[in-house]
C-alpha cells in the first residue's frame, strides 16, 4: 500500500467538495441503510464547508487521492468528539480507520484535550453486525460506554429521519 498522509482540511485546499460528499454520503448508505430514511444524507455541502473553515476535518489521502476524513469537534478545552469517519470500502483493511482516529486523537491532545468522546448510534430491536463490530473496535482501542441516551441528544430532530428505533451510546478515552 502506497504511504498515507493525514492532515487537517482548510479552505485553502483545492478539495472536491463534491465528490468528497458523496463519498461520505456512500459510505454511511452502505453502512447504515436501514436505519435511515431514504432523503436523509449524513452531510450536505452547507455542513462540510462550515466544518472545514472550523479546521474540523481531517482527512487521509493516498497518492493525492482522498480515501478517508473524520471530523473533530471541540466541546470544551479538555473535551473533543470524533464523529463523520469515512473509508469506502475499496480501501478498508488498510487501517486508515485506526490511523484517523490516532490523528485525531493527537490532533485533540496537542489543542489540551484529555478526553475524546464518540456517539455510536445503535438499533434497538436487532442487532447489526456493522455496529457490534464497531462496538468492538471502539472498545479495543480504549473507549468506555458512558452511557445511552436518545437519538436527539445528539443531533435534536435527528430522530424523525430513523426507519427503525435507535438510541445513541456514549464512548470516552482518556488521551
Amino acid at each position: 500500500m502506497a504511504a498515507v498522509e493525514l492532515k487537517i482540511a482548510s479552505t485553502n485546499d483545492n478539495l472536491d467538495l463534491t465528490a468528497l460528499i458523496t463519498m461520505i454520503n456512500a459510505v454511511y448508505r452502505s453502512a447504515e441503510d436501514y436505519i435511515w430514511e431514504d432523503e436523509h444524507l449524513r452531510t450536505s455541502e452547507e455542513r462540510l464547508a462550515e466544518v472545514i473553515s472550523n479546521n474540523e476535518l481531517l482527512l487521509a489521502y493516498i497518492n493525492n487521492e482522498v480515501v478517508g476524513c473524520i471530523h473533530l469537534e471541540k466541546m470544551n478545552q479538555q473535551l473533543y468528539k470524533f464523529k463523520m469517519l469515512a473509508v469506502p470500502d475499496e480501501h478498508k483493511g488498510n487501517k486508515l480507520g485506526s490511523k484517523l482516529v490516532g490523528f485525531a486523537e493527537e490532533t485533540a491532545r496537542l489543542k489540551g484535550a484529555t478526553t475524546m468522546q464518540l456517539e455510536l448510534l445503535m438499533p434497538v430491536e436487532i442487532i447489526h453486525p456493522n455496529k457490534e463490530f464497531l462496538k468492538s473496535w471502539y472498545t479495543k482501542i480504549g473507549y468506555l460506554k458512558q452511557a445511552t441516551h436518545s437519538v436527539d441528544y445528539c443531533h435534536e430532530g435527528i430522530s424523525q429521519f430513523l426507519k427503525i428505533n435507535c438510541v445513541a451510546e456514549v464512548y470516552q478515552k482518556v488521551l
